[in-house]
């Protein structure tokens, strides 16, 4: 597309510029036409006129066509850099997915280590929920069972925190509505219907 227009913009300034060098000549023509000099006769003088007026008005037509081709370039140039702003937006999505993943799974393993299963499984929920926004989720069977021996581990002294049950609330249905949900929907159903079902009970 961008080549196309350049040849089009080569052969509209051709033709201007053209029809400049004609009508410098028809000028020159009707003034050499003339026997003397000194007396300007009324075809002589309207000659130079309408040859006057034909290159204004091409030099307002080349204008309209150099402005017409400059905008198709900043159209054209706007468009690629949208395009590598989607490109750099897309990957810093995908950093921010990623770092969130890891930071929510390190978050599980360390309030497991402290016997905090109850928030090591929201955590769990949370890299689970960061990972399946990604374009290709990782870690998921690894989280998936680290979601199944943490709810082995709860007990009834697990105590939760509010912000925390509002960060699974979130992070549940960002899963759910996440696009491969679907291979993971049956495994997922059944821990966190349990999970409900144990913390209903407390």
């Amino acid at each position: 597309m961008y080549k196309r227009s350049n040849k089009i913009s080569f052969w509209a300034l051709g033709l201007s510029f053209l029809a400049i060098v004609l009508c410098l000549i028809i000028i020159a023509l009707w003034f050499f036409k003339t026997e003397d000099f000194s007396v300007v006769d009324s075809n002589t003088f309207i000659a130079v006129i309408v040859a006057l007026l034909a290159i204004l008005v091409t030099l307002v037509l080349g204008w309209q066509i150099y402005n017409a081709i400059d905008i198709n370039r900043k159209i054209n140039d706007f468009m690629s850099m949208k395009t590598r702003i989607m490109v750099i937006d897309d990957d810093l999505t995908h950093l921010y997915n990623k770092t969130t993943h890891i930071q929510y799974f390190t978050l599980g393993d360390i309030a497991a280590g402290k016997g905090k299963y109850r928030d090591a499984f929201c955590y769990y929920i949370g890299s689970l929920a960061a990972s399946l926004k990604m374009s290709q989720p990782m870690n998921i069977e690894t989280i998936l069972e680290e979601l199944e021996s943490t709810l082995k581990k709860i007990v009834k002294e697990d105590v939760l925190e509010t912000e925390l049950n509002s960060e699974l609330q979130y992070n549940d249905k960002d899963i759910r509505k996440s696009r491969t949900y679907s291979c993971i929907e049956h495994r997922y159903e059944k821990l966190f219907h349990t999970y409900q079902f144990i913390t209903e009970e407390k």
